[in-house]
Formats: structure tokens, sequence, C-alpha cells
């Protein structure tokens, strides 16, 4: 699903869809699709760094939510001293974000028990967007593409040492040339 563009207006317009008394299929939904939003922008950002553009799609089948998870939580972790203006704080925000919609998406989808109400789905699908220096090359955010280029660089050294069961991806990739 390579539409990082259009999946938060959809997961808005999920959790908009009955105002009055809000499905919670139609919430949950949301919840997850504002994740997919987040996690397919980093992969399109990350492999708009391939030099082979013609192998950017098979590049971005090769990340996994688990790896990406694993890059995020390492990231967070290894940089709390980073000043807050700095790129370095910026990756943080961007990884911390996405072990927490992650969260939330995997609540969404499997736990039954949480009861979600519109507003919070809303403050969910909006709050990446909010508190996240990656985004769309847009007026909003002078610079986005050093920050997640560098926490999807992170991610991709992960893909290549965390990965056995892929290794005829991964070999067929790097004898073609390409890289990040």
């Amino acid at each position: 699903m390579p539409y990082p563009d259009d999946l938060p207006g959809l997961a808005r317009r999920l959790a908009d869809l009955e105002l009055e008394s809000p499905a919670q299929a139609s919430l949950r939904r949301a919840v997850s699709t504002a994740y997919y939003a987040l996690f397919h922008l980093l992969i399109s950002e990350a492999c708009l760094n391939w030099a082979q553009t013609d192998l950017r799609p098979a590049v971005g089948r090769l990340f996994e939510h688990g790896v990406m998870r694993t890059a995020s939580e390492r990231v967070a972790s290894a940089a709390k001293s980073a000043e807050p203006s700095s790129t370095e704080a910026q990756l943080v925000s961007v990884a911390q974000k996405f072990v927490e919609c992650q969260g939330r998406r995997n609540t969404a989808d499997y736990d039954l028990s949480k009861e979600w109400t519109c507003i919070e789905v809303l403050q969910h699908i909006d709050e990446p967007r909010r508190h996240s220096p990656v985004g769309r090359r847009s007026g909003t955010n002078p610079s986005p593409r050093p920050t997640s280029s560098r926490f999807l660089a992170s991610a991709a050294d992960l893909l290549t040492v965390e990965r056995p069961t892929r290794q005829s991806d991964k070999t067929t990739l790097c004898n073609s040339g390409g890289s990040l």
C-alpha cells in the first residue's frame, strides 16, 4: 500500500464516518490506517535514496514492521541526550512516534477489550503529523529527508543483520549495485 500521502486523510474519514455513535470497527481501522501512513512514509523516504530507481519497489518490500520497531527502539534509546532542535533529536522523535503508532495499531487490531472514542482516535491520527519532523516535502517542514533517511538507514542496517530468511532478496539487490 504505497500511498503514504493518502492514508492520513483516509484515517480521518474513517474516524468521522459515524459522528454520533461511531462503530468500533471504523475507529480501529482509522488507528491502523494512521500507523500505515507513517510506516509507508518512512519506507518511501528511505527508498528515494536508493541509487537504482527501478529497484526501489523491491527495496520497499524488504522493510518489516518488527525490524522497523527494533530500529526505532534502538535509535530512541541511543540518543537520549540530544539537543531539542538537533537532527538527532528529530530522529529520536520520529523513532518514538513510530513505536507509539505501532503499539496503538496493535491495540486497535488485536485488543478487543479497548474501547476507542472518536476524539481519542482523531488525536492519535493527528499526533504524528503535529509532533514529528517527518513529512512529505511541504512548507511545514523545511528538511524532513535527513531525519527520515537516518532513521531508515538504521532500519536498513537491521535488514542486513537480522533477516536471514530473506537472504535471496538481499543478494539480488546487493549484486545489482543498489545502495542506500
